[in-house]
């Protein structure tokens, strides 16, 4: 089980269509490196307005394993799938949430097939997945817990941020 990144990005109209009829080629020619260069675009221009809906996180324990039932393409450095509005919301049903990570998945899932109120359809969701690190064991970070990082200590101890103890 690795750290990963997960990303959620829900394109409206036009740019919904051109990034569905580009998932549709990479099926049938997958192109790993163009794969990888298209999600670094989306994280790259995430206040786009073709971009109604944007989430970013870090995952320390979740398996990833949901994201490739999701019938999801590989690159070299991102994996990624993209879904309708309603392929979001029943693949967010069916996530069993015994899990913590896995209700956060679910939510933001969830959130990405709102689209914007019948703005800009139709809709389309690309979530993308980024392997980061080993998995981040539950000692480790309650090891971290008693401990302030260096960069935050600098931050703190300036005068530009919170006041530090």
């Amino acid at each position: 089980m690795p750290t990963q990144r997960f990303i959620t990005a829900t394109f409206s109209g036009k740019s919904a269509e051109v990034v569905e009829e580009q998932f549709a080629h990479w099926r049938a020619t997958p192109n790993p490196v163009e794969l990888d260069q298209f999600c670094q675009s989306i994280r790259d221009n995430a206040m786009s307005l073709a971009l109604i809906h944007y989430t970013e996180w870090i995952d320390r324990w979740s398996s990833g394993y949901h994201h490739h039932t999701m019938n999801a393409l590989d690159g070299k450095q991102y994996a990624a799938t993209i879904l309708t509005p309603d392929a979001a919301r029943e693949f967010a049903q069916s996530i069993k949430t015994s899990v913590v990570e896995h209700e956060w998945f679910v939510q933001r899932l969830r959130d990405a097939a709102h689209g914007w109120g019948g703005v800009g359809e139709p809709y389309r969701i690309v979530v993308i997945r980024e392997v980061l690190a080993p998995l981040a064991e539950d000692h480790e970070i309650a090891a971290a817990a008693q401990t302030v990082p260096e960069w935050l200590a600098e931050l703190t101890s300036t005068g530009s941020g919170v006041p530090h103890p």
